[in-house]
């Protein structure tokens, strides 16, 4: 006999006013939803209907130990269906994301992702070379340009190419100078039709050359399925749109909370400061990779202020037990990194910045999630690690920076991502010879 349904408690309020609340102040929300009902809570999202939050760690640990044909992913990626397509990753579930997994890590494998790093290091000293003494400068859309420049050499193995041009240009007309919740989005989705028609040419030409290049976009037009059937075009558009989407983002936006809150705290700018520079100013970018105090600082920076408030959601195809609940299917489940990594009982003093805590513990895939976890973990999780220690090293190893915020710097929402607010801006004090 089937167990009846049970889930935790939650607002009472309409599902068209949780809904407003979880879009436009996602994190006083949730906030709000755990100081009243606990580490786990049920709400209602408009077409996800009956969603619950988790943020217990032996909730997420159960949620993310289900097996993959136990719940679905894609009604809660839905938003971005025309602007990354059908075929995306996001979009698929079950056998056809392990299809899609499989062809797609061996780009972004740890050993593969590491020979990125002199060209991560190479933009940087691009982009900051023509700073001044007493420049200040809105340091999230600069950021973003380091950001998009890695993923299109990664990509295209060029960022001076004709079709790399036009994203940058695209990119800086629609992201870099308009941070709204999603109009960035819509202004690149309007011109997908356009940019498909670039990409279908840039394949259709390598399909019929000898291409030697070991760019992404090469390693996409040759990767074979294991029944050795080859990607379709519509299947390689799809995946780069997804890749300029998920890589260029949330790294730029861990990067600006990270500058932040390392020159909101003297103490921690000190000993970063310190670390970096016993390298000289000659260094190799991967040096930067055996730093611990640099590694610290940047997953305390993706534990305090996480790109993601929240994970995809998985939607049950079967009915689960968690923690004594018992979720019938079509219930959406999520595990809530923000409540997760705000939790006294793993983190003393939550709200306080302190990369020390990550010298001395070693915190469990379902105490620290940053880039999600079990079958949905992200893949490129890889690369945005060695972007963010090379980019933030590179920095502080050539300049001394001042945080001048024009007023207090808040969380908004752009997109799915929880991002610091543009009244961020750094001074430049000093560039070191």
């Amino acid at each position: 006999m089937p167990l009846p349904s049970t889930r935790p408690p939650g607002p009472s309020t309409s599902p068209t006013l949780q809904s407003k609340e979880w879009m436009k102040h996602p994190l006083d929300f949730l906030d709000s939803c755990a100081k009243q009902y606990g580490d786990n809570f049920t709400v209602e999202l408009g077409s996800l209907g009956l969603t619950v939050f988790l943020s217990h760690p032996e909730a997420i640990k159960q949620l993310l130990s289900l097996p993959s044909h136990a719940y679905e992913c894609h009604q809660y990626n839905q938003t971005y269906r025309s602007l990354m397509g059908d075929e995306a990753l996001f979009l698929s579930d079950h056998q056809p994301h392990k299809r899609k997994r499989r062809l797609l890590m061996p780009s972004f494998h740890k050993e593969r992702v590491k020979q990125y790093g002199e060209d991560i290091k190479q933009i940087v000293e691009e982009i900051t070379q023509d700073w001044g003494m007493g420049q200040t400068i809105v340091i999230r859309p600069l950021i973003h340009e380091i950001s998009l420049r890695v993923i299109l050499k990664i990509i295209f193995g060029s960022i001076s190419n004709p079709l790399s041009q036009v994203l940058r240009q695209l990119f800086k007309l629609a992201i870099s100078k308009d941070f709204g919740s999603w109009s960035p989005w819509r202004r690149l989705e309007q011109r997908r039709s356009q940019l498909c028609q670039l990409i279908r040419a840039e394949i259709k030409t390598r399909r019929e050359t000898e291409n030697q290049s070991t760019d992404l976009l090469t390693m996409l037009i040759c990767a074979e399925d294991e029944e050795g059937n080859l990607l379709s075009d519509a299947e390689i558009e799809d995946h780069l749109f997804t890749l300029l989407i998920a890589g260029v983002a949330p790294t730029a936006v861990a990067l600006t909370w990270a500058l932040y809150w390392i020159h909101e705290n003297p103490s921690v700018k000190s000993t970063l400061v310190q670390e970096v520079r016993s390298l000289g100013t000659d260094f190799e970018a991967l040096a930067l990779t055996k730093l611990p105090y640099l590694t610290a600082t940047y997953q305390e920076a993706l534990r305090i202020c996480p790109v993601l408030a929240a994970p995809s959601g998985r939607k049950l195809t079967q009915s689960v037990d968690i923690m004594g609940y018992h979720f019938e299917t079509g219930t959406t489940l999520i595990p809530c990194i923000y409540l997760l990594h705000q939790r006294e009982d793993l983190y003393s003093n939550p709200h306080l910045f302190q990369p020390e805590r990550f010298l001395n513990h070693q915190y469990a895939p379902y105490e620290y999630m940053p880039f999600g976890g079990g079958n949905r973990l992200c893949l490129g999780s890889a690369l945005a690690q060695l972007e963010l220690r090379v980019v933030l090293g590179t920095i502080l190893s050539h300049w001394d920076l001042e945080n001048t915020n024009l007023e207090e710097v808040r969380p908004m929402r752009h997109g799915t991502v929880i991002a610091p607010s543009d009244a961020m801006q750094v001074t430049i004090v000093n560039k070191v010879s």
